[in-house]
């Protein structure tokens, strides 16, 4: 939208006021009417017509259950909320009217601070809840890559220590002593080689490749991360199964010392079960492989559509994993990424489930399928989304506006005015403690959960205690395991708040019902203390390359170019209104469709798209925030980013 200067005048004064109701206080009472200069808006054509089945509705209600009664009290009555449906609407923001709404902040604690006096309530986000999540994602995962790239002294020596033994059993002139010598000068550690010319051409590979990409993890903290983060990125290279003079050298090896080829494979195992599944065969394939025939089959079982090879796999992002899983062979030509994800799953079913060889990131992206197709989560029966706020979660909500004159009469304008800001206090509204996603809530709570397990397998209980995640400015405050325990029950809590809000039963396992009190305090606290959340304070401006077309040298990604605010209407449906009782009544009532009334709030959401950006341009994180820095807008900025 454009921005536009308002003024509304009386005929008898030249006197310029910014609101018709000013302009009363100010003695213009005089005329019979007045000329108002204003905003007219003009929604785009999707958007006018989006009723409740343009975005999604329940087939049914769910069923009425007296036992449910709501943690909640309407005027001393009880409340049960079981046989409702809630109704979630966006309203378009108006540039002469909502400026400050607009305005795209670079984080969430800057965006949460410039709405306090609106005195409209703020209701949290999913995006800010994952905001504070992936933040700790990112300390752990650096965290780990440390702890697991220099060893433990005394006890394991650690993936580099890996690599420098493979290093010294390769013949120095082959082209396997360079590609590991390469990569452990790095790590400021030299192997002895003599095929200089080999070992020029994987630096080159490295420099052209890797080294100017997104850097992983929070690097500024030592100089020991960026070593450890050169070093996995130089390995993770990917090399034409074609390409095998050098790969031969390395299988023999492994071939020839099992204790090698053991802790070979140890290091896959632990990070496919953390980070990175098996998007892409590894040198222990080969290992593990007779023939090419069996590769074949290998990769069939596995759904892996490339024939690169690295030493180790690539690391992936729970979006990526999920376009992988979604799309085998690649996104559809010229379409918008998200819109086919859903498309995709909501009408072939995807089956993105965990199994038995999942690892973390398995379980993470099938979270987001409740937050892409909400249709097939268990709250599909309790909420009903307008066309609106089903394309908020895609971020595409657009609309128009143009100026024209109208004549008013200064009673009319009054009591518009007047409806406007009032509201029946006798009413029943919606009362929601965050945005409504309880299936999305509890997935990211038993992904947290099955980390913690994994770590636990992985880690020694004495290592474990000791290790402590990164952030941007060094290490975070408590304890890694600790601080993954309070997460998994924040959302846990998260959860249970969600299904309440909308009358649903919290189901939970029974060993998850043991700290169900536990985990609702944690959340209490924390949606009680969001301004204090120093995640909350991070640069949210980010860019997540999703999927990559080699054959047309293109990558699809995510582009987070803020956090902005969009205005959220709740209302109960009609015909799925909530039940009341008194104290003394042994009978539940539905409330009356007169008694109805809509609950207004200011959601914090991420300012996102996706765009499609040449494969050799991928901003950094640093880049793309410089480039929103520059730039005056969204769109320039988007126009800059794609092809």
């Amino acid at each position: 939208m454009n921005w536009i200067h308002r003024r509304c005048c009386c005929s008898r004064s030249s006197l310029a006021v910014f609101s018709l109701f000013s302009g009363l206080l100010a003695g213009c009472s005089g005329p019979d009417f007045i000329v108002v200069e204003t905003t007219e808006y003009h929604l785009s054509e999707a958007d006018e017509t989006s009723g409740p089945d343009d975005g999604w509705a329940p087939r049914s209600a769910p069923s009425f259950d007296p036992a449910r009664v709501s943690p909640r009290v309407n005027n001393d009555m009880g409340v049960n909320l079981s046989g409702c449906v809630t109704e979630l609407d966006l309203s378009a923001l108006k540039p002469d009217q909502d400026q400050n709404l607009l305005k795209v902040h670079s984080n969430f604690r800057d965006a949460l601070a410039s709405v306090q006096s609106h005195g409209i309530p703020i209701l949290p986000s999913v995006d800010l809840i994952d905001a504070k999540s992936r933040q700790f994602d990112a300390g752990l995962i650096t965290a780990l890559a440390e702890f697991w790239f220099l060893g433990v002294p005394g006890a394991t020596q650690g993936d580099l220590g890996f690599l420098q033994r493979i290093g010294n059993a390769l013949p120095p002139d082959s082209r396997a002593a360079a590609y590991f010598a390469a990569g452990l000068d790095l790590a400021e550690i030299h192997l002895p080689m003599t095929n200089e010319s080999a070992k020029e051409y994987f630096v080159r590979r490295y420099s052209s490749e890797v080294a100017h990409s997104e850097a992983a993890g929070f690097l500024k903290a030592s100089e020991v991360l960026q070593k450890c983060d050169r070093v996995y990125r130089y390995f993770q290279m990917e090399f034409d199964l074609d390409d095998n003079d050098w790969m031969h050298p390395v299988v023999q090896v492994l071939k020839s010392d099992p204790s090698l080829a053991a802790e070979y494979r140890q290091i896959l195992t632990r990070w496919s079960r953390v980070v990175t599944p098996s998007t892409r065969l590894t040198i222990l394939d080969l290992v593990d492989t007779a023939d090419a025939i069996e590769l074949v089959r290998l990769r069939r079982d596995r759904d892996i559509t490339s024939s690169a090879v690295s030493l180790f796999p690539p690391q992936s992002q729970r979006e990526s994993e999920l376009a992988r899983r979604v799309f085998p062979l690649g996104c559809p030509d010229d379409e918008d990424l998200i819109g086919a994800m859903v498309r995709t799953i909501h009408s072939e079913h995807v089956d993105v489930r965990p199994t038995k060889e999942s690892g973390w990131c398995d379980y993470q992206a099938y979270a987001l399928t409740a937050l892409l197709v909400p249709q097939l989560g268990d709250e599909a029966r309790s909420l009903a989304f307008t066309g609106r706020y089903a394309r908020r979660r895609l971020e595409v909500l657009e609309a128009t506006m143009k100026k024209f004159e109208v004549i008013q009469t200064h009673e009319e304008q009054f009591l518009a005015t007047a409806q406007a800001n009032g509201q029946d206090a006798a009413l029943f509204l919606p009362n929601l403690r965050l945005e409504p996603a309880p299936t999305y809530y509890l997935r990211m709570a038993r992904s947290y959960e099955f980390l913690e397990q994994t770590l636990r397998q992985l880690i020694a209980e004495p290592q474990l205690m000791q290790l402590y995640g990164h952030s941007e400015t060094g290490k975070r405050s408590l304890p890694l395991i600790q601080e993954l325990q309070e997460l998994k029950l924040l959302f846990y809590g998260c959860y249970a708040f969600s299904a309440e809000d909308l009358g649903m039963k919290v189901d939970l396992e029974q060993r998850e019902q043991l700290k169900l009190e536990e985990s609702r305090q944690i959340a209490k606290t924390w949606l009680g203390n969001l301004a204090h959340d120093l995640d909350l304070g991070v640069d949210a401006r980010t860019i997540i390359p999703v999927t990559s077309d080699s054959h047309r040298q293109v990558t699809s990604a995510l582009a987070t170019l803020g956090v902005r605010f969009c205005r959220l209407g709740v209302k109960y449906r009609d015909r799925a209104a909530p039940h009341v009782k008194g104290s003394d009544s042994a009978e539940w009532k539905s409330i009356e469709p007169t008694q109805l009334g809509q609950t207004t709030y200011l959601l914090p959401v991420s300012d996102s798209s996706s765009v499609k950006i040449p494969r050799s341009q991928v901003p950094t994180r640093i880049a793309l925030r410089r480039l929103c820095d520059e730039l005056m807008g969204r769109e320039e900025v988007l126009r800059r980013l794609q092809l």
